[in-house]
């Protein structure tokens, strides 16, 4: 097979879960089976290691790779040593460093919102209540839609990390820091047009939109970036994105 038509990896999904919440996880990989079927990603978990692995090894070396990682949150996620100690550092550092995606997802009631790394991460299920706490329907809704999200952050991500786990120090797409919104977007085709026009125009270096809070500004850059996205940045070097939202947002801000 030459070169040119060597099959590029597919993005993966590292899943961080306790062995206490196994259903949780298959759960969850039931759903990006229906991504992983179309060769859009690869869901991996540790029940993947094989008997005779380096099991650690072989985790670290799919917290390296990975494009997106789901943390299933729960007492006992949040009381496991090698989570806490392995796992959420690594991730974490990637985040702030390579801008990996974090989606923590509540898998059980419990008091996650003391946990400082915790608070700045939207997570879902959408509303105060965990997974558990749903009736099935629902569930599965949020369980969709978590799946729905991955695919959007898959558009988005930028060139998946090499099989050996290198990253690149200065990732060519970190939007990381912009918070999550809805894809859908209604009548502002206007602006997502002047956008357009300011990137295309060599003289225009700052465009400045000026609105109220709560808007839909972060919602249209969010779905021009995914316009960008479709289309390989339209030969942008590097791209970056961030949100000061929070500044004046609250008191002592």
């Amino acid at each position: 097979m030459t070169p040119d038509t060597e099959p590029q990896p597919r993005p993966l999904i590292f899943i961080s879960y306790s062995h206490l919440d196994k259903v949780w996880k298959d759960r969850l990989l039931s759903h990006l089976k229906v991504l992983e079927g179309q060769a859009r990603l690869e869901a991996w978990a540790d029940s993947r290691i094989e008997v005779g692995d380096d099991w650690e090894a072989k985790i670290q070396a799919a917290m390296a790779q990975a494009s997106i990682a789901v943390l299933l949150i729960s007492r006992n996620s949040l009381t496991s040593d090698y989570i806490l100690t392995k796992e959420v550092p690594v991730l974490l550092e990637r985040r702030q460093r390579d801008g990996l995606r974090l989606i923590p997802v509540i898998a059980e009631a419990c008091t996650w919102e003391e946990v400082d790394w915790l608070k700045d991460i939207q997570f879902y299920p959408s509303g105060k209540k965990s997974l558990a706490e749903l009736p099935k329907p629902r569930r599965e809704r949020e369980l969709a839609a978590i799946t729905k999200k991955v695919a959007e952050f898959i558009k988005l991500a930028g060139p998946t990390p090499t099989a050996t786990g290198s990253i690149p120090i200065h990732p060519r797409v970190n939007i990381s820091r912009l918070p999550s919104t809805s894809p859908l977007l209604f009548g502002r085709d206007e602006v997502l047009e002047q956008l357009d026009q300011a990137w295309d125009n060599p003289h225009c270096h700052i465009l400045e939109l000026v609105a109220f809070g709560g808007v839909g500004k972060t919602s249209l850059v969010n779905k021009w970036l995914q316009g960008l996205a479709e289309k390989d940045y339209r030969g942008a070097t590097r791209v970056y994105a961030e949100s000061f939202y929070s500044q004046g947002a609250k008191e002592g801000g």
